[in-house]
Formats: structure tokens, sequence, C-alpha cells
């Protein structure tokens, strides 16, 4: 049996099928329906009794071979408990539970540490964008000009559209509340001029997949085109050391490549959708995924002919 935390759509979906080929059967759960409609058991004497009251269904913990941390909605708000009291057992029990997670509660909880996640990745010694992180108007003023005079706001949520500041665009907004000298803490990188690369990276296996747009991201474009390509050796060492240094299993690795081919780390995502990569260059993710939380480990092969690689060159 595999529990899906999350809803059912395009990418679940896929999952899904691989796992009942494997023979599996395939609960999902909404975490919203806690505490109200779903109730939970954790014995940590005896972890065999520990169990979930799901769909009028009892779930023992231990018949559960594989957990997909797909999209944690939280608890339900207003529920009879307090909304934080529910929401720390559920975080109790998923790091109290050994199973094969995809991915680990912990690392997906990090990812919300967006700044930690970058100097984690820095520390290894691969490029990351120049960074600020401020709700001062005057430092970032300075920051901007230090970067040529372009950069790119984000949310810490990773909710929302990206924003692509300039030295005008600032100094208008200024002159429109000359008060103004402070502002919600928000984080300010460098643009990096390039193309956007997408890894999906599964234990050893890695998809890459170039994203063209006409738009500056392509967070922007409805209509951008994924193209299958290579992932050079040194590039497919990083994505091995980044994993690893953040304790995923599965990532969508965000990359830009600049024009002189330096590939620059931008995001991982422990939660990536990937139906639209599959669809268009025929990666098995969904394939990796499944026998990833049946216990599966392939021995992929490493070097120039790493699933995703051979074969798919830009």
């Amino acid at each position: 049996m595999i529990l899906i935390i999350g809803h059912r759509d395009e990418h679940t979906q896929r999952v899904e099928a691989h796992l009942e080929t494997l023979g599996q059967r395939v609960i999902y759960w909404n975490t919203q329906s806690f505490p109200a409609e779903a109730s939970l058991s954790l014995h940590l004497g005896d972890f065999s009794q520990s169990c979930l009251e799901l769909h009028q269904e009892r779930l023992f913990l231990s018949d559960i071979e594989g957990v997909y941390w797909y999209h944690y909605h939280g608890v339900r708000p207003g529920s009879r408990t307090t909304d934080p009291e529910a929401d720390v057992s559920l975080l109790n029990l998923f790091r109290s539970w050994q199973t094969n997670w995809v991915n680990p509660p912990a690392s997906v909880m990090r990812h919300r540490l967006k700044i930690y996640q970058l100097q984690q990745v820095a520390q290894l010694g691969i490029r990351t964008p120049h960074t600020l992180v401020s709700n001062d108007i005057g430092s970032l003023q300075s920051f901007c000009e230090q970067m040529g005079g372009t950069i790119i706001s984000k949310n810490y949520t990773g909710i929302g559209i990206p924003q692509k500041l300039t030295s005008a665009s600032l100094a208008s907004n200024l002159q429109a509340d000359s008060s103004q000298r402070s502002m919600m803490p928000a984080i300010f990188q460098e643009y990096i001029q390039g193309l956007d690369i997408r890894i999906h990276a599964i234990g050893d296996a890695l998809f890459a997949t170039e994203l063209h747009t006409q738009d500056w991201t392509f967070v922007l474009d409805r209509q951008v085109e994924l193209r299958a390509t290579s992932v050079p050796d040194d590039l497919a060492e990083q994505c091995q050391r980044i994993i690893q240094r953040l304790g995923l299993v599965f990532s969508g690795l965000d990359f830009r490549r600049t024009q002189t081919g330096e590939y620059v780390f931008i995001e991982a995502n422990p939660s990536p959708q990937f139906g639209a990569y599959e669809a268009a260059c025929h990666y098995p993710i969904s394939e990796h995924v499944a026998k990833r939380l049946c216990g599966k480990h392939p021995n992929y092969p490493t070097g120039p002919s790493r699933p995703g690689t051979e074969g798919h060159t830009a």
C-alpha cells in the first residue's frame, strides 16, 4: 500500500498508474480532513499498532510501504482541535514514521528555508546568484545598482510569480511614495541571462529539459517549449551532490545556462510537477517515482548513458 499526501491530479495519476501495475493499492490523503474526518494513533513503544483512520477505514502504518509527499495542505482551519496543535501532531507523525518517503518530511520542510538552501548549495562550490534578503529600500537600491541595474524579486513561500526590477522602476515606485523606507522582507537576486534548464532527479537518474520561452522566465510563458537535452558529466555530479546535501530523493532542480555555458543553480523543488515534461520528452519520471516508493532501487548506469541523457541532445 502506498499513501499519497495531497490531491489527485495529472501528476499523481501518472505515479498511481505505475504503482497499480506494480501491484500496489494507492490511498490519497488530503490532510485538511484532519482532525475532523481523520484520526491518528501513534504508538511509540509498538509502532505496529500505529494507525490512521481515513475514509472510514483503519490503515496500519506498518502496512504502508511508501509515502509520496506531493502536496501538504495543512489541517482544516477552524477544526475542533486548535490548528497549531493538529498541525504539529501531524508533523511529529511524519518525522517519526520510518518508511520509503518521497521526499523525507525534514527535507521538504527545509525547502521553506530558501536562503538556507542556497547557502547549502553554495557551500558545495556550486554557482548561485548573488542574493540579498532585506526589507530596507536603501539596501535594495544599492544592491540593484551593484547588479547592473536589473534584479529579480521573489517571496519566501514560493507562491506567486517572480518579478524583474530595474533601478528605474524602483525609483519610480519611491517617487510615488516618498515616505516609504521599508517594506515586507523578500529575496532579491542578480538577474542571470540565459536559458532555463529543469533537471528532474530521482535517485541516480537525471532527466534534463530546456525551457524555451519568449519571456524572461518560463513561469510567465504558457507557450513555453520543452526540449529534452543532455546533462554534462560535471553538472550531473553537481546534481547528485545537491540532492544528497539537501536530503532529497526526488527533486526538480532549476538552473540557468548562460551564453558561456555556465550553469547557475536557482532552486531545488522537493515536490516538482513533471507531467508536461514526461509528455514532451517521453521521460519515465513517474515510473521511477513509483519504483522508489515501493523500495525498488534500480542500479542506474553512470556517466553519459544515465537515463534521461543518452540520445537527448539539444
